[in-house]
């Protein structure tokens, strides 16, 4: 481990972005039976402060039975936002939704 460089675990870094990039933007091609919104709040260093920001994951499960993850995020809260972009990817009509009901969220189930 010593003889890493800083270098090298950049450039894993940045491939490994880019891998979950490709797999957070795939388009939503089946039905997604069930949708389970979660966030999980941590303090991020951004500069020289500290704020607390939202690790958001959606899981989903298929008409099927297999369970996927459908989105993961950072952000500064819960939000819509990040059903719109499941919709963007091509999420439509679900039978069940779980979350723990944020505002967010039940303003874009409402619409």
């Amino acid at each position: 481990m010593d003889k890493i460089s800083p270098l090298y675990v950049s450039s894993i870094a940045k491939e490994r972005d880019s891998k979950v990039m490709e797999f957070l933007s795939r388009p939503i091609d089946t039905y997604i039976a069930y949708i389970f919104f979660e966030a999980s709040y941590f303090k991020v260093r951004e500069g020289i402060r500290y704020s607390n920001k939202a690790l958001l994951i959606v899981a989903g499960i298929r008409s099927d039975g297999i369970r996927e993850i459908l989105g993961a995020g950072i952000a500064d809260c819960e939000n819509e936002l990040t059903w719109e972009d499941l919709k963007d990817h091509g999420l439509r009509c679900v039978d069940l939704i779980v979350s723990d009901g944020h505002k967010g969220i039940r303003a874009a189930i409402e619409r």
